[in-house]
């Protein structure tokens, strides 16, 4: 896909992250002086990186404002997933009590169509970002490490009331922070959006991250009769 580069950012060394992940070895340093929180597969998750890589590209097509990410190379040769941090971080949280302030407050409802598509259960307080982009207050979903491969195939409903998502997207709702017209207007991107395109997303991960034949069946999923029940389901949500 042209939203990433083709050629792996090498990473000098990994350096402790302030931030305590489950999912993450560090903070990657790039020779070029980018540094990027680094995802890598592990027993309980081993197709995390794809997983990240798939919901990232989703994100973009749906103008969701996620942090760019890169396939970074590590000092070991391995490949892993890699979210560039930003600068001027302005919080690294956000609280679904009232509308956002940031110049994307429907981001929020994005974001809510995008985790149920991909049963990502723990959206919470702790996976955003807002960022000072050009005197600009943007707010960024980040974490995707609970989504796509981690309960595939995909369940319905996605996740449950007692998970963080379904605690975070209750108050969201509750407080008008996701808006119905606003997860409708994803939601009709999201149904339009073409084959090729997921096809272009599906296409750019790196080949060791997905076993054989699971893009192909991923590309296949796309506008089947599955897809299509599972987006009539998700617009009952809205």
């Amino acid at each position: 896909m042209s939203q990433y580069s083709f050629l792996p950012e090498p990473i000098q060394l990994v350096v402790p992250n302030s931030v305590k992940s489950a999912d993450s070895p560090g903070i990657g340093v790039a020779y070029s002086g980018q540094r990027y929180v680094l995802k890598v597969g592990s027993p309980i998750h081993p197709l995390l990186p794809a997983s990240e890589w798939l919901c990232c590209g989703l994100a973009k097509a749906l103008s969701l404002a996620v942090p760019h990410v890169e396939v970074c190379m590590m000092p070991t040769g391995e490949l892993a997933f890699g979210s560039r941090m930003e600068g001027g971080i302005v919080a690294y949280d956000f609280l679904p009590l009232a509308r956002p302030t940031t110049s994307n407050p429907s981001v929020v409802s994005g974001t809510y169509v995008l985790d149920m598509f991909t049963a990502n259960n723990d959206r919470h307080a702790g996976n955003w970002l807002v960022t000072d982009t050009g005197g600009s207050h943007v707010l960024r979903p980040i974490d995707f490490s609970r989504a796509m491969f981690f309960r595939y195939p995909l369940p319905t409903p996605p996740f449950g009331q007692s998970d963080n998502s379904g605690q975070f997207y209750t108050v969201a709702k509750l407080t008008g922070t996701v808006q119905r017209a606003e997860a409708q207007a994803t939601h009709a991107l999201l149904s339009q959006l073409p084959k090729s395109v997921w096809r272009g997303i599906v296409s750019s991960v790196p080949g060791h991250w997905m076993p054989s034949g699971l893009d192909t069946e991923l590309i296949n999923w796309w506008w089947s009769p599955q897809w299509r029940t599972r987006l009539k389901w998700m617009e009952s949500q809205l």
